[in-house]
């Protein structure tokens, strides 16, 4: 089986300028594994393209990333990291 990361993505923090604020992303991962997508968000689990529901694509995507991205991707309820500099203000 060959498995294809199209995109993976931590904890990230950006700017919505229609909102005027700055907002958390959650960590992300989409990949492909012999043409069906698996993705995963942060907080609200897997899902594959594929037709069985206890099927192998997941745990083959999640065997190729990192544990400690895997575990913010697995945590079920998922939270923002806090830096210290946002602590201080």
């Amino acid at each position: 089986m060959t498995v294809q990361i199209r995109r993976l993505d931590g904890w990230r923090k950006r700017y919505r300028p229609e909102r005027g604020a700055w907002q958390w992303d959650r960590p992300f991962v989409i990949a492909e594994v012999d043409g069906l997508t698996v993705t995963a968000t942060g907080g609200r689990g897997w899902s594959c393209t594929c037709a069985d529901p206890s099927c192998a694509h997941v745990d083959l995507v999640a065997a190729h990333i990192a544990p400690n991205l895997l575990a913010a991707i697995d945590e079920e309820n998922a939270q923002p990291p806090t830096l210290e500099r946002e602590k201080n203000r």
